[in-house]
């Protein structure tokens, strides 16, 4: 039963709401208004009510609760009770987010990824990451296996992530099967400093060179990038 619920969740969510899961599954709580006559044929009527049926099933613990003085509503703050209810949610809604991203139309952020159309292929990234959840406790991991999630189905590419080559381990690389076609290779950071944007790139370009990356890939044209992300 836990499925269903979770992924109406998902499939409802809108910023808010994705805002909402990523602050519970990083431990922290969210408010909530409670209705106690809610009845099973409601639950799906909109998105408080949902929250609201979950939290008298058992997926959240009550932190505190207050009455709105003004319209006597009653709101309770919520958390996730426990770590296996949070390894649910982790999986589960990082797994239905992604199927959805992955019917997305993903050819242009192929296309320019290819071409090296930077501009465009930034903002087909920021427009998918949108769409999904990341994890504070781990967002280094997520933005990572993001990036392979979508990627992974490219035709006529070998897609790998953290393969060793040269002198070290390349994030991922996108190896053409024509060596006449351009590969890529993809180099993470994750920015602590917003300063950091305008310094890590050139570095993380540098290091590409430094640790021979692009040896065993053994094209003769390779676009290389550098890919930044700043959580705040």
């Amino acid at each position: 039963m836990i499925d269903k619920h979770l992924k109406s969740l998902i499939e409802r969510a809108d910023d808010i709401t994705k805002s909402e899961i990523e602050a519970l599954i990083e431990g922290k709580t969210i408010e909530k208004p409670v209705h106690e006559d809610i009845t099973y044929n409601d639950v799906y009527d909109n998105l408080d009510n949902l929250w609201n049926f979950m939290f008298f099933t058992g997926y959240f613990k009550k932190i505190s609760e207050r009455m709105d003085e003004n319209t006597q509503e009653k709101f309770v703050e919520l958390a996730i009770p426990n770590l296996e209810v949070k390894y649910i949610f982790r999986t589960k809604i990082l797994k239905w987010f992604n199927e959805k991203i992955k019917s997305e139309d993903l050819s242009l952020l192929y296309t320019s990824i290819i071409k090296g159309e930077i501009d465009v292929f930034q903002r087909e990234v920021n427009r998918l990451l949108k769409k999904t959840i990341s994890f504070n406790d781990a967002y280094e991991n997520f933005y990572h296996g993001f990036m392979i999630g979508l990627l992974s189905h490219m035709d006529g590419y070998i897609v790998k992530s953290n393969r060793e080559s040269g002198d070290g381990r390349c994030d991922i690389y996108i190896k053409p099967l024509s060596i006449f076609d351009k590969a890529v290779i993809i180099e993470m950071k994750v920015c602590d400093k917003p300063k950091e944007l305008f310094t890590k790139p050139q570095d993380t370009l540098q290091q590409i060179e430094d640790k021979k990356y692009a040896y065993e890939l053994n094209q003769k044209f390779i676009f290389k990038y550098s890919l930044l992300s700043y959580y705040f």
